[in-house]
Parts: C-alpha cells; sequence; structure tokens
C-alpha cells in the first residue's frame, strides 16, 4: 500500500517535472502596456515648415539728373538749332534802361521774335551797353518796355525777310526798315565770314550790327572802305565785304 502510493506520487511528480515542453502551448509575454503605449504615442516625425523666402529690397530707380539749363553768352545766345522760320510773334523785352548822358535823348524798345534760341534780356541788355558806349553814337538811348521812338527787333530769317521787304535781305542779312532795326538771329548767332576773315570777332561783329542799322535809323548812309588797311567806317556793309579794310564795329572808333 506504501509502495503503490509512493508510485503514484512520483509519477504525478514526474508528470509535472517531465512534461515535455514541446508538447506545451507558447504563451509568450504579451508586450506590456506601458510598451503599447509608448508606440501608440510615438509622434510622427514633423513635416519642415519652408522658412519664407527673404523678401527682396527694392532697389530704387535712380532719378535722371537734369540737365543744366544753357548758359546764355554775352549777346544772349543759348546754343541748340536756330529756326529758318519762326512763329512770327515779337514780344516786347519789358525792361527800361536809362540813358547815358550823349546828347539827343532818343527812347527805343527791343522786341524778340517769340521761340528764338536767345535770353532775351541778356540780348537787350547787350544792345544798351552797345548804344551808350562813348565810341556809339552821340546821342542818350533809352530803352522803355512801351512806346519808343524806334525798335530794335531780333527775329529769325524768314520774319527779317518779311520786316525788310522789299528789301533783299533774302535770310541772309539784318536791316532798316521804317521805324526799327532789323537783326538777323542768324548773323547775331554766327557773325559774318567776310568780318572774321579781315580778323574780326563776333563781339566786335555784335557791335557792329548794332552800330550799323541804328546809323539808318539817324540817316546814315552806305560807305565805301577808303582804302586798304584803313578801319572800315561803321556804315560798310562789312557783313558782305570787309577787307581790304579792318573790321570795325564803331561810328567814334
Amino acid at each position: 500500500m506504501r509502495i503503490l502510493i509512493l508510485v503514484i506520487l512520483v509519477g504525478s511528480i514526474s508528470g509535472v517535472i517531465l512534461l515535455p515542453q514541446y508538447g506545451r502551448t507558447s504563451h509568450a509575454s504579451p508586450p506590456s502596456p506601458s510598451a503599447e503605449l509608448a508606440v501608440a504615442k510615438a509622434s510622427p516625425t514633423p513635416t519642415p515648415t519652408p522658412s519664407p523666402a527673404p523678401s527682396r529690397t527694392a532697389t530704387p530707380t535712380p532719378s535722371p539728373t537734369p540737365s543744366p539749363a544753357p548758359t546764355a553768352d554775352e549777346g544772349g545766345m543759348l546754343g541748340g538749332e536756330i529756326p529758318q522760320t519762326g512763329s512770327g510773334t515779337l514780344n516786347v523785352v519789358s525792361t527800361d534802361r536809362p540813358a547815358a548822358d550823349k546828347g539827343e535823348r532818343w527812347t527805343y524798345r527791343v522786341e524778340v521774335e517769340e521761340g528764338l534760341p536767345v535770353d532775351t534780356d541778356v540780348f537787350a541788355e547787350r544792345v544798351h551797353t552797345i548804344l551808350s558806349d562813348e565810341r556809339s553814337w552821340p546821342k542818350s538811348f533809352e530803352q522803355v518796355a512801351q512806346g519808343g521812338r524806334v525798335r530794335v527787333i531780333l527775329a529769325s530769317p524768314a520774319t527779317v525777310d518779311r520786316l525788310c521787304a522789299p528789301l533783299p535781305t533774302r535770310g541772309r542779312v539784318s536791316c532798316q526798315r521804317g521805324d526799327a532795326a532789323v537783326i538777323n538771329v542768324l548773323r547775331w548767332a554766327q557773325g559774318a565770314e567776310p568780318f572774321f576773315a579781315a580778323g574780326g570777332t563776333l563781339v566786335d561783329y555784335r557791335n557792329y550790327v548794332v552800330n550799323h542799322e541804328v546809323g539808318h535809323l539817324l540817316s546814315q548812309v552806305h560807305e565805301e572802305c577808303s582804302g586798304e588797311g584803313e578801319l572800315a567806317h561803321v556804315m560798310q556793309q562789312q557783313t558782305l565785304k570787309t577787307a581790304p579794310c579792318k573790321p570795325n564795329g564803331w561810328p567814334r572808333p
């Protein structure tokens, strides 16, 4: 009896101990809740947000440098193209300039054709300087803005031809007509080749053309060259021919 119980006990114990491993169903330990939570809560890799492109700073367009205003020469010319035919409108230079005390008083006004490349006030001042010079005619010339006994006009070649008709100025020369000394702007700006060939300058020529045409207003007539090497008379037509005389712009040089 004791033997049987012992055998059964030993067999039972052996069955427990000797239970084959391959006959058992594998029960792997389930992942710990904490591991699952870690997997479930793993944050996705964030998509990088593109940085905004740096804004371009607009480069300011530099303003064009304004061209300097043209400077008038001593006779008022500003340079640039001189029209053959001007506007035909004559504007009075509204300036009064007192007379030099040289004799009988003569009032005159200055008119310049609109649109010519000329500083009208500088031109008028130059005319007054010439007529006030002691070497000019022995009259006291006073520039006035209104009225005036005579006129000094600066005009385009076509307007000169119209104002001087029937005199044959042909767009080339100046004239005296009626109460006006009409100066061709081409001659005022450029002078005359015969005058330069004889040794004159543009300043000399401007003295000449004003005194010559105003001389006609004073009833002076044309003169001829008095001889080779002699100073030309201001009433000689030096625009057309100066030699063999020397150029001269003054009545009383």
